[in-house]
């Protein structure tokens, strides 16, 4: 394995993109790649390159003091950049395996690294180690352009004996350094060299995984000795808490219980004050229709003459009667005064005469009396027909107070009936009334789902309730047209209500293996089958 390329952006002075291309070795020796220029030139931050993506932390190593320092920082001609980027091609053709001292630790899943960090090395024709540092402090490591952990790039260099401390990269000073370290510095570049590095790597994370473990046995142990002295308390609790979902699947059935008995009564209400209500309406209708005949006899009495001026017309007829009468007794004491004088005057000659004259005045008389008499049987009659009309328009007045009443009592009861229709009206179908009455503005409508389906009328109230609050709901053709409803009953305050858009609803799979219920002894069919509907709705009715 040898050091193919370098590839260096964005550190330090290398502005642009530059690649390092190292010759492969002939007849088994490497050639030699010198890099030379003055100083200041950046020739040892090639080395720093190198060193960085290695994977070294600390920043005096690559002579900078932070993080940023590494990163161009601009010049004349160029401005700062906003990341520095450093990739390493190690060639590995040769395909020399480094298998491991010990069994390979078990392999992260679904990591492309695995056979790396394994140490499987001979499946790499070419590794690609890349670090990435951001201006704003994110930073990142690349093999073979799959992200890695710091810890990956150590191991595999470890197991190539390729680290970045190796004696494989011999920087300024280090020949000096070298030569004055301890023997405890000495030793690591021993171990660098003997390779164990590896191993004392794995053996430092394996030290801070056991102290880790403790510690977490270590709080295992504090959270039993806390959470042991609750067991009991605990156990109650959980008992108390299936009692509680035991208890909550028993309330549930006695709602829907409660609330399918509820619906019956109410129903059972509502169809009792509708039969009312068309009773009341009946007898509301022969009770105006009667009281309008009576106002029709009234208007026709009150056009005719009154008592009064039928008892006038008659008080007159009769003094004009008597009148006549006086008038002829009158005339016939002169007339007889008259006679008695003309009989001692002109003596018996005229007696023939006058007697004629009296019978012509008796009969006179006579006939003056019949109409009298008539005139009396005529004012007898009219004051019977007065009285008659007197009691009819009593009792008609009596009946109009009766029939007013009549009619006040059912105009409360039909109130009092139209109250509740409407309490049960806006309790909660305003809404889908206001929607239904809007009509094409929002779209193509369709109605309610319980106008779209027929049903017998012996299913009715099973289906209802397999129904339940769906009966209440809009079908309409599309999602626009429920978008622009809603926004409807938004702005207006009208409240809510369900849409189902016949291009969104989907139809309901059927569960288990119903179809077997079908023919069994109290089995009717399938809810679906039993309501006539047209064939676009099929997916309303099979929700």
């Amino acid at each position: 394995m040898y050091l193919k390329r370098l590839e260096i952006q964005g550190f330090k002075s290398f502005a642009h993109k530059t690649a390092l291309e190292f010759l492969p070795p002939k007849a088994g020796r490497f050639s030699v790649t010198a890099i030379v220029g003055p100083n200041g030139a950046g020739k040892s931050n090639v080395t720093d390159a190198i060193r960085w993506v290695m994977g070294e932390q600390a920043l005096k190593h690559v002579r900078a003091k932070k993080s940023e320092d590494v990163i161009f920082n601009g010049s004349e001609l160029k401005g700062a950049l906003g990341a520095a980027e450093v990739t390493m091609v190690l060639d590995n053709s040769s395909g020399q395996p480094t298998p491991p001292a010990n069994p390979p630790v078990p392999p992260r899943a679904g990591s492309r690294l695995d056979a790396v960090t394994r140490g499987d090395l001979s499946d790499f024709p070419e590794i690609v180690i890349t670090r990435r540092l951001y201006r704003s402090g994110e930073s990142e490591y690349l093999v073979n352009k799959q992200p890695s952990r710091l810890l990956d790039i150590h191991l595999l260099l470890a197991r190539a004996q390729f680290a970045e401390h190796a004696y494989s990269i011999v920087s300024q000073g280090m020949i000096d350094r070298l030569l004055t370290v301890s023997p405890s510095e000495r030793k690591d570049w021993f171990d660098e060299a003997s390779g164990i590095k590896e191993h004392q790597i794995k053996q430092h994370q394996a030290s801070l995984k056991l102290a880790r473990s403790e510690e977490h046995m270590r709080e295992a142990t504090t959270l039993l000795t806390e959470v042991t002295p609750r067991l009991k308390l605990l156990a109650k609790q959980v008992k108390k808490l299936e009692r509680r979902h035991e208890v909550a699947t028993e309330l549930t059935a006695a709602e829907e219980s409660y609330y399918l008995s509820l619906y019956t009564i109410n129903k059972t209400e509502i169809d009792g004050i509708k039969h009312s209500l068309e009773k009341i309406n009946s007898e509301y209708r022969v009770a105006f229709d009667t009281l309008s005949k009576i106002q029709a006899e009234l208007a026709t009495l009150a056009k005719g003459a009154s008592r009064h001026q039928v008892f006038e017309e008659m008080q007159t007829r009769h003094q004009a009667a008597v009148k006549t009468v006086n008038d002829v007794e009158r005339s016939l004491a002169i007339l007889e005064g008259q006679m008695h004088t003309e009989y001692t005057q002109a003596g018996a000659q005229n007696v023939a005469w006058l007697h004629k004259k009296v019978g012509d005045l008796q009969r006179a008389a006579e006939e003056a009396n019949h109409k009298i008499e008539t005139a009396e049987r005529e004012r007898a009659a009219s004051e019977g027909r007065a009285s008659e009309h007197k009691r009819s328009v009593e009792t008609m007045m009596v009946e109009q107070t009766q029939l007013k009443l009549t009619i006040s009592r059912l105009q409360s009861d039909l109130f009092k009936d139209q109250s509740e229709r409407e309490y049960l009206h806006l309790s909660g179908l305003t809404a889908v009334k206001a929607v239904l009455e809007g009509g094409r503005k929002f779209g193509k409508i369709h109605g309610l789902v319980a106008e779209l389906g027929d049903v017998n009328e012996d299913y009715r109230l099973a289906l209802e309730v397999a129904a339940g609050h769906h009966l209440s709901s809009i079908v309409v053709e599309d999602e626009d047209v429920a978008r622009k409803a809603i926004e409807y009953l938004r702005v207006n305050k009208y409240g809510v209500a369900t849409f189902l858009p016949l291009n969104k609803i989907q139809p309901r799979g059927t569960y288990g293996d119903s179809d077997r219920f079908i023919g069994q002894n109290g089995v009717i069919g399938k809810a679906i089958d039993l309501v006539k509907f047209d064939a676009k709705f099929h997916n309303i009715f099979s929700l």
